[in-house]
This record gives C-alpha cells, sequence and structure tokens, in this order.
C-alpha cells in the first residue's frame, strides 16, 4: 500500500523492457510498483503476477488507478507521446522509454500537454547515468580539455533477422520510425550531443545494405558542424559481427581526448581514452575501477528512474526531460532529410 511518501508507480507496456524498470522500481525505497498495463492480457496477467500488482488491459484503466500517481511507458516508439498526453490528461506524471518518438510534431504536442497539466514528463536514456560519461561531463564543464573542437560518435553492432522478427515494428518507417538511428544508436547521439553542444549544421546518408528484411536503414553517417563551431561526425550500423562496440571521443582544443567505450553491448562503459593535462594516467586507474565495478546494466535504469521519482517529489525537473529527449530526434530526422534532399539541413528543424 502506497503512502504520502511513497510514489505509486504504473508501468504501460509489459514487453522486453518492462522487467528492467519494474526491478528498478523495486529497489527504490521511495517508490512501490502497483499496476502494470498491457493490451494483451495474458502477457500483463504474467507480468503482474510476478511482481504482485494489478493487471490492466487499457491506458485509461491504469491511468484512472488512484494509486497510480506516475507512469513507465515500456511500449513501441509509435505511442509513446500519445500515452504522455493521456496520462497529462489524467494528471499522472510519465516517463517513456527512447526514443521519445520520430514526430516532432507529436512531440511538441505532448511536451505542451505535459507543461499544462504541470506533471513531470522525462524520457530514458540511462548511458547519461554512466560514471564514464558523468566524469567526461564534467571535466568538459571544468574546462579541461580547452574548447570542444571535433567529436565522433561511432555505434557498430549486429543485429540478425530473428531480431527484427521477434518485433515487428522493429526497422519499420510507421511503427519505428527508422531502425539503426533511432534504436540502436539512439543513446549513443543523445550523449554525444549533451557532451558536444547544439548542432548547427546535418549532412547525412543512410542505406539498407544487408537486412533486405526490413524497411528501414541498417547503416546511417553523418558530417555535423556544431553552434560553437565544432565538427563531427556520426556512424551508425547493425552490421558488424562480431560487434566492434560504441564509441564516443571528444578533442579539444588543448589536445585533450576523452572517449567512452561500451564494448560488448550492454556492459559497463570506460572512460578508454583519457589525455587530459596532468591526468595522463587517469585513463588506466579508471580502466581498473570500471573491471571492479558491481553495477549491472538495470543500475543505471534504477538510478534514472529514481531521479525521475525525486523530481516529482522533490519538484524539479528530471535529469532527462523530454525536452532533451527531443534533441536527438531531431538529429536522426534531420539525417533522414539531408539524405532525401542530397544536401545538408540546418537545425532546428
Amino acid at each position: 500500500m502506497t503512502d504520502k511518501t511513497t510514489l505509486g508507480i504504473g508501468i504501460i507496456g509489459t514487453g522486453t523492457i518492462a522487467p528492467t524498470h519494474a526491478q528498478a522500481v523495486d529497489s527504490i525505497p521511495e517508490a512501490e510498483l502497483v499496476a502494470a498495463c498491457d493490451i494483451v492480457e495474458s502477457r500483463v496477467v504474467d507480468f503482474a503476477d510476478r511482481f504482485g500488482v494489478r493487471a490492466c488491459t487499457s491506458a485509461a484503466e491504469i491511468l484512472a488507478d488512484p494509486k497510480v500517481q506516475a507512469v513507465l511507458v515500456c511500449t513501441p516508439p509509435d505511442s509513446h507521446c500519445p500515452l504522455a498526453e493521456q496520462a497529462a490528461a489524467a494528471g499522472v506524471h510519465v516517463m517513456v522509454e527512447k526514443p521519445l518518438t520520430m514526430d516532432l510534431q507529436q512531440a511538441d504536442a505532448a511536451i505542451k500537454a505535459a507543461e499544462q497539466a504541470g506533471i513531470k514528463f522525462g524520457v530514458i536514456f540511462q548511458r547519461r547515468f554512466w560514471d564514464a560519461a558523468q566524469r567526461a561531463r564534467q571535466a568538459i564543464d571544468d574546462g579541461k580539455i580547452g574548447k570542444v573542437i571535433l567529436g565522433d560518435c561511432a555505434v557498430k553492432w549486429w543485429r540478425p533477422k530473428e531480431y527484427y522478427d521477434a518485433e515487428p515494428w522493429r526497422g519499420t518507417w510507421d511503427r519505428e520510425g527508422g531502425a539503426v538511428l533511432v534504436n540502436q544508436a539512439i543513446h549513443a547521439i543523445d550523449m554525444y550531443q549533451w557532451l558536444m553542444g547544439p548542432i548547427d549544421t546535418v549532412y547525412g546518408l543512410w542505406g539498407n545494405l544487408s537486412h533486405p528484411y526490413i524497411e528501414a536503414e541498417d547503416v546511417g553517417v553523418a558530417a555535423l558542424r556544431f553552434k560553437n563551431g565544432a565538427l563531427g561526425t556520426i556512424e551508425a550500423t547493425v552490421s558488424v559481427n562480431p560487434q566492434l562496440g560504441s564509441k564516443i571521443a571528444i578533442h579539444g582544443s588543448n589536445g585533450a581526448t576523452l572517449g567512452i567505450l561500451e564494448h560488448p553491448e550492454g556492459s559497463l562503459a570506460i572512460n578508454d581514452v583519457w589525455t587530459i593535462p596532468g591526468e595522463e594516467k587517469e585513463a588506466d586507474k579508471l580502466r581498473e575501477e570500471a573491471s571492479r565495478s558491481e553495477h549491472d546494466w538495470g543500475s543505471y535504469h534504477t538510478q534514472q528512474i529514481r531521479d525521475f521519482v525525486l523530481a516529482i517529489t522533490e519538484d524539479r525537473e528530471p535529469a532527462v526531460t523530454a525536452k532533451e529527449g527531443r534533441k536527438s530526434i531531431e538529429i536522426v530526422k534531420a539525417i533522414y532529410e539531408s539524405a532525401r534532399i542530397g544536401r545538408p539541413v540546418s537545425l532546428p528543424l
């Protein structure tokens, strides 16, 4: 039973990622999982039995539950913003899985609805909570690399046909809004722009070169100019087997480089490069610390969901708002649009 000091949480969508959210809520002392919702009744009943919560079969039902003060949305991307608007209308705080959406007008409508309703609206980008990411962000903020002048973001992973067969919405334009850029690479793109700063110009290309059974891209690239004058690149693919990992490198005007490497996929990232003047030996120390870390993949969901819970109880903005989540989507949309017209595009779109 929730009380005035414990936030009642509901989960909408009980597919692949939902148990990670449920386990996260169970480990947060300020929150309690009280309900779950899915349009597939057998799936939500199994999920509800597993976690000891109420089972619902419609968003309206779970949002009407007086015990549910916030919902975590774990449905396919095309439903995220419509469900966020429903939550806003019900006065329920909402956090959606990435990506926010692939429709910028839909994103803006949901953000406006949340603001008007006075609810908190967040997006899951749990990799921002990695120690390696936080350390890089702090070093940039502290001016330790001088001015950011160059950055690269490369995601080289693998997805077989079975991955797409398991969820028919994957790799489709109408349901997912794209493929590798908006699904697998979106975490890295979010972190990349968070570290590098706002983007001015995007020149993008994409192709489907080895996954003919999906509609959208399995390879995407872009050249970027940032508003601070820095240049950069993005590479993303699910056609590399064995995988080479996800790597972000940020280069500063004083010659220093900060690296963030996730390899293998789903592992704890490390600062594989750290050449700040006076801290050259830091990379070895940081790698050693990472190797001893007991954090697992789901623990960063826990950190972000707890931040969201505390944002509600403390009446502040969550670490990753929907407005923040919109930024990476705009970049991906710009890559698609640039590829379509064959020339660079400027942001905002």
